[in-house]
């Protein structure tokens, strides 16, 4: 029996040809980083398919798993509380999308959006899911002692202590995800997409972390992350699940406060190249399965 061989080149061809003219619907889930991906993704020229986004759920691994499990926050109470609350620099100025607001009102439209936005995520049926290591990072969470859900505050305090009784009362501070949590939080994402679209992809993507910029903590907190996350290659079928991250040497900190992606932290922004890094290595992942 003979057997055909094919240059790789052809195969690429071959399996992108398959995509022509196919809906592709993306969900995403964690950072603002993810976002900026997708967006660039939905951006790239001569795509031989029809990317949509879905939704955008902007919060920890957890949280997701909350909305599978259809446990949902009362936004009206998180909203009642985030106006009450105080991190220390309500009043500092900053710069968002070219406009000076104070950091009070970033902080609150940050954390409400997350929540109003991403709603339905488990509802989506989605081709492809994109993670992003951010919020597992960096975020610390609450949860809400009856409801069972969890939510971010930040380091939120009150001056009013019959506030700041009353909020006790009803959340008990979690802290930070450990990694083994992250891990399995991904692997349920990926069982209840694959529940509803057997050939569902996962793509986790590593923040990427700038020496002089980023915090220390993220850096402790990505080497504990990394061996729980290569560990979902032998818990996810090879061909729908991908990792991807950026050498740290290809990435150039966005210190241009007049660029319109400037964040006033500088470490969790970046020039269009370093989301176009991502998207590109998503497309190629895609491409080749």
């Amino acid at each position: 029996m003979l057997r055909r061989f094919t240059n790789p080149a052809n195969l690429i061809r071959l399996r992108l040809n398959r995509l022509r003219n196919k809906k592709v619907n993306i969900t995403s889930l964690g950072s603002c980083f993810s976002g900026f991906v997708v967006q660039r993704l939905l951006l790239r020229p001569g795509l031989n398919f029809a990317p949509r986004l879905n939704s955008v759920l902007h919060a920890r691994s957890d949280v997701a798993v909350d909305l599978i499990k259809g446990i949902r926050p009362d936004i009206k109470l998180v909203e009642s509380y985030l106006k009450q609350g105080n991190w220390g620099n309500n009043n500092e100025k900053v710069q968002v999308k070219g406009k000076e607001i104070t950091f009070a009102e970033f902080l609150t439209n940050e954390i409400l959006s997350r929540y109003e936005h991403g709603q339905e995520f488990a509802a989506d049926t989605p081709d492809l899911v994109i993670v992003d290591s951010l919020h597992e990072l960096i975020t610390n969470a609450y949860n809400h002692r009856e409801g069972g859900w969890k939510v971010i505050f930040g380091h939120i305090t009150f001056e009013d202590k019959e506030i700041k009784d009353k909020f006790n009362r009803d959340f008990e501070y979690i802290g930070d995800l450990e990694a083994h949590e992250t891990c399995e939080n991904v692997l349920k994402v990926y069982e209840h997409f694959s529940s509803r679209n057997r050939n569902v992809k996962i793509v986790f993507m590593h923040f990427p972390l700038l020496p002089e910029y980023a915090p220390k903590k993220l850096f402790e907190r990505d080497l504990k992350l990394r061996p729980f996350i290569n560990e979902l290659s032998g818990k996810i079928p090879k061909n729908r699940f991908s990792q991807i991250e950026i050498p740290v040497s290809q990435i150039v900190p966005l210190l241009d406060k007049t660029y319109p992606n400037y964040s006033f932290q500088v470490w969790n922004h970046f020039y269009e190249d370093t989301y176009d890094y991502f998207a590109d290595a998503i497309l190629k992942s895609l491409s080749l399965r």
